[in-house]
């Protein structure tokens, strides 16, 4: 009986050795491959950061540029604003003065036909 136990220890044991030295090779092909793998697209990476960045710096241009478009138009809005309001104010001082010269008109009228009426009553 000792004799079945020592082939089936020498058996496994041969096999079980073979098998974790197979694994271990696996296991490191594996992590080998990986590290590879990892490297490449670490690189590939980097490359495209460099792009990434080109068109970051672009786009922050661009908006810089319409930034400051948008700063001048604003201003000239501003302007034109202001500009509207004396136009404005100019049109009401205008229509003060046009209606003063309409009453006066009216009153001046009123004055001649009150003149031909007392001389049409003598």
């Amino acid at each position: 009986m000792v004799h079945y136990y020592v082939i089936e220890y020498i058996y496994l044991g041969n096999n079980l050795s073979n098998s974790l030295t197979g694994e271990r090779t696996m296991k490191t092909k594996t992590i080998k491959i990986s590290i590879i793998a990892f490297s490449i697209v670490m690189l590939a990476g980097c490359g495209n950061m460099k792009q990434m960045q080109a068109s970051i710096d672009s786009a922050n241009a661009t908006a810089s540029a319409a930034m400051s478009k948008a700063s001048e138009a604003h201003k000239l809005a501003s302007k034109s604003q202001s500009s509207a309001s004396a136009a404005a104010s100019a049109a009401a001082n205008a229509q003060a003065t046009a209606n003063e010269a309409l009453a006066c008109c009216t009153a001046n009228s009123d004055k001649i036909d009150r003149m031909f009426e007392k001389a049409m009553m003598k």
